[in-house]
């Protein structure tokens, strides 16, 4: 009878575990044409969604840039509660650093630090992202749900865009 070589066995599980978590957590923009689909059929909610015009386009992603997973603490944001349940973000952050997707690419923003706390600004060279929780639900002793609105606002042209938003925090 054959003997299973347990700590072998464990390192080939890991090890393909590893590479397998390192090719589906890369961000990725939206480009395939499934998502890119998935993007354009999604029908306008009254209120909630509203045709975006001017310079500044908001895009839906579905990959969290790898250094943020396992970060801790943060917050997520979507348009929709649909949106809210296929975890399709608009914004994540990981209380310190942010990411959003403008004019189809993925932005990197750094919070604010005013007073040694960490402020709901972040920025980066090209955009400031606030955003401004209106109401929290709790959902446990370390997470809420969120209602509020997140601003986009480009620093060389001063263009925003304003949009009402659904989250998550927590640890």
């Amino acid at each position: 009878m054959n003997k299973i070589n347990y700590p072998i066995l464990s390192l080939f599980i890991v090890a393909l575990m590893l590479i397998s978590c390192s090719l589906n957590t890369k961000s990725k923009k939206v480009t395939d044409n499934k998502t890119a689909k998935k993007e354009h059929s999604l029908s306008w909610e009254k209120d909630k969604l509203r045709p975006q015009t001017g310079k500044i386009q908001i895009s839906k992603f579905i990959d969290i840039p790898s250094e943020m997973i396992g970060s801790g603490c943060g917050i997520s944001f979507y348009r929709t509660e649909k949106e809210y349940t296929e975890q399709e973000y608009i914004w994540v952050d990981d209380i310190t650093h942010g990411v959003i997707m403008i004019n189809g690419g993925m932005e990197k923003l750094s919070a604010i630090i005013e007073n040694g706390k960490v402020t709901s600004v972040f920025k980066n060279s090209k955009y400031t992202v606030t955003y401004k929780v209106i109401t929290s639900e709790p959902l446990s002793n370390e997470s809420a749900k969120l209602k509020g609105t997140l601003t986009i606002k480009s620093i060389d042209s001063n263009d925003s865009i304003t949009i009402n938003v659904i989250g998550l925090s927590g640890c």
